[in-house]
């Protein structure tokens, strides 16, 4: 398993953020399944007290963001471990042992209330690679893409027919759960599209980049009409 996931993290790691930034997972229940099968729940205090939770037993450790070594040394339970990045986002963070192959995969539990982080990255893999390349891969014909949305975070599946992009206007859109049209309405996903659906079928797609140029735009023409009026 370590092994698998190995070969994922380099694919993703462009959507990577840094553990420098501590706001991404400061003051935030961070869960996992230990070797006896029970949860246990990590949470990184802005004080930098680290709190441990498991079965409602808590103890209390300390951590620590190196930036020499842009790593973190979390101390727990009489013991100091050094954590390297490998990814880290607003759902998982996984953390290599410094020296090691070991992995330490952790879930934001206030998204990911399963704790599948192997899956969720399985999906970023799949999902966002794709959706972030400007030649989109070629896919056999009437293939099922599973894409992110947020606010709130849940996935659907876009029905993809050959050499189409995933984001093509027309393309049928389904609910992951119900495998039924998805309801109309504006959505945004975790790659940085705008996307309306109207009965079941994309009818309007935005990129985050193109919204950027036109409020810009605006901006500018705003500033200019300004600057005229005030001579």
């Amino acid at each position: 398993m370590i092994d698998y996931i190995a070969t994922l993290l380099p694919r993703i790691q462009q959507f990577s953020k840094g553990l420098n930034d501590t706001a991404i997972f400061a003051d935030i229940p961070w869960g996992f399944v230990d070797d006896d099968g029970d949860k246990v729940t990590y949470i990184f205090r802005r004080n930098n007290e680290l709190l441990v939770s498991k079965k409602g037993d808590v103890t209390t450790g300390h951590w620590e963001y190196l930036p020499v070594m842009q790593s973190l040394l979390i101390e727990h339970a009489g013991r100091k471990r050094m954590y390297n990045q490998g990814f880290v986002d607003n759902v998982v963070m996984a953390l290599r042992k410094d020296g090691t192959e070991e992995l330490f995969l952790l879930a934001n539990q206030q998204v990911l209330a399963d704790l599948n982080t192997v899956g969720y990255l399985e999906r970023k893999a799949k999902v966002e690679v794709a959706a972030q390349t400007e030649t989109f891969t070629k896919l056999d014909r009437h293939d099922l893409i599973e894409v992110e949305l947020k606010n709130p975070q849940r996935y659907i599946l876009i029905r993809v027919s050959k050499d189409e992009a995933i984001f093509a206007v027309g393309n049928e859109v389904l609910d992951i759960e119900t495998r039924k049209e998805l309801e109309d309405g504006l959505f945004w996903t975790t790659t940085g599209y705008k996307i309306v659906v109207e009965k079941g079928r994309l009818i309007e797609v935005t990129s985050s980049s193109i919204m950027d140029i036109l409020f810009w735009f605006l901006v500018i023409v705003i500033a200019v009409i300004i600057i005229a009026y005030s001579l």
